[in-house]
Formats: C-alpha cells, sequence, structure tokens
C-alpha cells in the first residue's frame, strides 16, 4: 500500500498528465484543491501566468483580436524569482534579464517595473522587501545588492566589498536590520547591516555550521534563519548572530531527510514551513517539527500545467497566495492556502468536492488508458536519479533507498501546524 505521500504523488501525476486538465476544469467548473479527496485540502489552484494574455481580455481587446488576429505577446523568460505586494501587483525577475517585471492583478497588465534602458542591472536574480518598503535588488553579474525606496529611487548599493562570485539569494530580517545574501559559489551565506556594514558570515568551512551551494533563505518570527544548503541536500539553521542551530530535516529521525536539491522555502502565514526541491520539482510542506503535510508536485519536471520543471524561488503573500517561480516553464504558478478568511468569501461546498472527484475519476482512467499503452504497467516505481532526470513518486534518502511512511493521514496531520519558536527538529 502506499503512503500518503506516494498517493498525493500518484494523484498529482494524474492531473498533471494531462495539458489540458485545468482549462477542463474551468470549463466544467471544477475547483482544483489539494491534497485530494478523501484527505482536507489545504490548497487551491488559482493558475498559471506568463505573459499579458494570462489575464483575461476585455471585449473591446477580443474584438480586435477578430479583426487584426491575436498579437504576439512576448512573455517572461526564464524567471529567477517572484516577489508579491500589498496593492496586487507582483515582482518578477528573469535570467539574464535586465529589468524586473510587474504583473498587475488589478489593472490586469504586464510591463516593466524600471524606465526601459535604464540600465541599472546586468542581472537582477532576487527581490526582498523591508518594512519601509525599500526593494532590495540582488545583481548576480555586478555582484552587489541594489536598493530602491518607496519611489523606486535608487538608496543605494550594499555588498561591494564582499566580492560575491555567485549571488543567488536575500532575505531581510526587519526586526535585527539584517539583509542576509547567499553565495553558491564561495559556500556563504553573508549578513550586512541596512548600511551595508559585513556583520557576521555563515558557512565557508567545514565544521558543523558548513554550507555547500546555499540558495534561497527564510526567517521565522524570532528572526533564526532557514538556509537552504542546496549541495548537501538539507536546511541549515542560525540565529541572528550567526551561530549554528543545527539542521532542520523534514521527516522522521528513523527515515532521515527526504530532500534532494532543496533550493528555495518560505513560510505562511501560520508558520508552516514550504520547500521547493528542484529535484522533486515539487513543494514539500512541514510542520516546525519536521512532519511532512503534504507533497505539491509532479515528483518529476513537467510542463504540465500543475507541474514545475526547475521551479527557482517561492514567496507567500500574507493573505496566504503562494507564488512560485517556474524558470524552465517560463511561467510562475499561484497557489491559495485555504485560510479561514478565503474559506469564508470562497466555501467549499459539497458539491465541489464531488465535482472535482468526478473530474479526478475520469483523469485517472484517461491516464491509466495511456500508461497501459505505453508499457502496460502503472505507476512503475523509478530509481532515484541524477539531478537532471525524473525521480520516481517514491520517497528517497540520498542513497536511494526508499523511505517508509506512515499510511494514512491522522487528524491532526490533516490540520495545518501552528508556529513554534524553537527548533525541536534540528540536530544540534
Amino acid at each position: 500500500m502506499r503512503s500518503i505521500i506516494n498517493r498525493a504523488v500518484t494523484l498529482f501525476a494524474v492531473l498533471a498528465f494531462l495539458a489540458t486538465s485545468c482549462m477542463a476544469a474551468e470549463e466544467s467548473g471544477v475547483r482544483l484543491f489539494w491534497p485530494a479527496p478523501p484527505y482536507s485540502p489545504q490548497l487551491e489552484f488559482i493558475g498559471i501566468f506568463h505573459s499579458q494574455n494570462s489575464f483575461e481580455k476585455t471585449a473591446w481587446e477580443k474584438r480586435l483580436d477578430i479583426l487584426l488576429g491575436e498579437l504576439k505577446v512576448e512573455g517572461i523568460r526564464f524567471p529567477t524569482s517572484i516577489l508579491p505586494l500589498a496593492d496586487d501587483k507582483v515582482l518578477v525577475t528573469e535570467r539574464n534579464g535586465r529589468n524586473v517585471m510587474v504583473f498587475d492583478f488589478a489593472q490586469k497588465k504586464v510591463y516593466p517595473l524600471f524606465r526601459v534602458g535604464s540600465a541599472l542591472f546586468n542581472e537582477p536574480v532576487d527581490l526582498a522587501l523591508d518594512n519601509e518598503g525599500n526593494l532590495y535588488v540582488a545583481d548576480r553579474k555586478k555582484g552587489v545588492i541594489g536598493v530602491f525606496d518607496s519611489e523606486l529611487k535608487p538608496a543605494g548599493v550594499l555588498g561591494g566589498e564582499i566580492g560575491f562570485e555567485s549571488l543567488e539569494k536575500i532575505a531581510i530580517d526587519n526586526r535585527h536590520q539584517i539583509v542576509y545574501a547567499s553565495d553558491s559559489a564561495l559556500d556563504k551565506v553573508f549578513a550586512l547591516n541596512f548600511d551595508g556594514e559585513l556583520l557576521f558570515t555563515v558557512g565557508g568551512d567545514k565544521g558543523i555550521g558548513s554550507l555547500r551551494s546555499p540558495h534561497g533563505m527564510a526567517l521565522d518570527a524570532v528572526g533564526n534563519l532557514f538556509v537552504a544548503d542546496t549541495g548537501n541536500a538539507r536546511i541549515k539553521v542560525y540565529n541572528s548572530r550567526g551561530q549554528s542551530l543545527g539542521v532542520f530535516a523534514p521527516g522522521s529521525k528513523e527515515s532521515g531527510s527526504v530532500l534532494i536539491k532543496p533550493w528555495d522555502l518560505a513560510f505562511d502565514p501560520t508558520g508552516v514551513m514550504h520547500i521547493l526541491d528542484q529535484g522533486r520539482a515539487a513543494i514539500l510542506t512541514c510542520r516546525m517539527n519536521g512532519e511532512i503535510l503534504y507533497l505539491t508536485g509532479a515528483s518529476h519536471r513537467t510542463n504540465h500545467l500543475l507541474g514545475f520543471w526547475r521551479p527557482s524561488d517561492i514567496s507567500i503573500a500574507g493573505d496566504g497566495r503562494i507564488f512560485v517561480a517556474d524558470e524552465l516553464n517560463k511561467r510562475f504558478s499561484v497557489w491559495q492556502l485555504l485560510t479561514e478568511t478565503y474559506l469564508a468569501q470562497n466555501p467549499i461546498g459539497p458539491e465541489d468536492k464531488s465535482r472535482l472527484i468526478a473530474f479526478l475519476d475520469d483523469l485517472k482512467q484517461k491516464y491509466n488508458k495511456k500508461i497501459r499503452e505505453r508499457s502496460g504497467t502503472l505507476f512503475a516505481d523509478k530509481p532515484a536519479s541524477n539531478d537532471r532526470e525524473e525521480h520516481g513518486p517514491v520517497l528517497r534518502r540520498l542513497d536511494g533507498t526508499p523511505i517508509a511512511t506512515k499510511q494514512k493521514l491522522s487528524d491532526d496531520q490533516q490540520k495545518v501546524g501552528q508556529r513554534n519558536m524553537e527548533c525541536p527538529n534540528c540536530d544540534t
């Protein structure tokens, strides 16, 4: 019998196998929840966005398309980071880009944030915002962090004296006024104050606090720093003074960590952690004690609407919307946490669940038929492989052996956990 995570991956593969599945769901009025029934839903899939054509057109624009033909609109190319703003705008950086793109959900428009031709960047790769509304833009090729005030006027440059070799991600600790920056080539995270002065570094050695190709970072409510230690397939934890607190390991101590290539991570408004794992091409959601709640993704790279192909950044808005930059699919996807506020405005009724079950059953039949036509077997496990190959639906240790997990979610597992200020799953 498959574990809850294995079954979740299988169901997600069913959802993802048809490129038209989301369109079919829209046309039939089906709301896509995750995890799928019979489990308690935690997320609702909102959609994917890549260009101006991602927004619904006005009646006038539709008439123009009929008269003149639909104009080709260039979309985002290889997005590297995504940042939702309070005014229903979303900022996106692109690999080898020279600007920051704005997806304005209120106006349903896409446009560059800065004046075209302003030559402010060589390759912006990550974004962060402080409590004063200042925007921080990490530029990999320049090796600096540009700072812009709330009116987008240049307010300074940080990190020019560091000598970054491959600047990856940044994070802001407003409580302690620290700007963190990860460098995957130097195997370090640098901590700067808001004036750009170096406070301390973590990583860069072979001790307990060592890092290997670090990328994304996230901060808990007390300022502890969680670092995606990508090259070591783990999450490292430090306090606001740079002291190592140990390793955060999703999964049980008996089974070991289930991470393959953690790339980025974020906390949602309830304090639950969401880890973007490029090796699994999925989001792994867990409590602060390491208990895995659910896995969102097809467990292999895919260009279908509900999957990922080299996801590069995750960001969560205050209203519970989850944004994932999907680099090789040249788009970002949006999910909604089923918070009390959201459910009050968008209640889930029995008819919603029945429609989804019927929709999934129909997709599963088509999926089974397609698999039989291809190989004659259903949901065959695949051995663990390298980063560029597909990973099968079974959770495995780093040595490739399968991990035994619980067969059924308990009542507690079906609820999103609350924040724990301590780090009970950190091995010090």
